[in-house]
């Protein structure tokens, strides 16, 4: 996530208009187009990190896809596309899944979890923005890192819970298992 960011204005956005974009890191907010600027090496890595530990964790047991950037259409449909979110990492359980022969360009739901890692120069009111986005949505479980504290703050429907280094972060019903020391994230 980024603060810096240049808006385009299309009615309506459509989802051909946004696949057609030569652009990497779109999202839609308020029915406005966000580019965003590319991530940073510590935020690629730091993302790395976190695909590299789900999918340790989800290949080969049935629980769903773990994915990198992927869009997410929060409000809309393809002719007319309200918000969409585009977390740096994200999961959807098995059962969430559409038949692979239908996917579509996007997804026109919530991801079960969505994983934002925080540059420096983000406001903290955007952030909090893309968290309320996403659990009025219906995401169950959100993971804020921040790298420059070594600490993730997991948001759910109940409430937040902030996890220092040498702590770990569970993947709970959503993940059963899953067991991440903070400090694995940053490595």
């Amino acid at each position: 996530m980024s603060a810096a960011r240049e808006q385009i204005q299309v009615q309506p956005i459509t989802e051909r208009y946004l696949l057609d974009l030569d652009e990497d890191h779109v999202e839609v907010v308020d029915g406005e187009i966000v580019i965003m600027p590319p991530p940073g090496m510590k935020h690629g890595w730091i993302g790395a990190n976190v695909i590299f530990l789900l999918l340790s964790h989800v290949k080969g047991k049935g629980l769903g896809r773990v994915f990198d950037d992927m869009a997410y259409v929060l409000e809309g449909e393809p002719g007319n596309v309200r918000l969409m979110r585009a977390p740096d990492v994200s999961f959807v359980a098995q059962k969430n899944l559409p038949p692979e022969k239908d996917i579509p360009g996007f997804l026109y739901q919530p991801p079960d979890l969505a994983v934002e890692v925080v540059s420096p120069s983000e406001r903290s009111g955007e952030t909090m923005r893309k968290i309320n986005d996403y659990l009025r949505a219906g995401t169950g479980t959100i993971w804020v890192i921040y790298p420059e504290t070594r600490q993730v703050v997991v948001h759910t429907p109940a409430g937040a819970t902030i996890l220092n280094e040498d702590q770990t972060l569970d993947g709970g019903a959503l993940l059963p298992g899953l067991a991440i020391p903070v400090a694995a994230i940053f490595e």
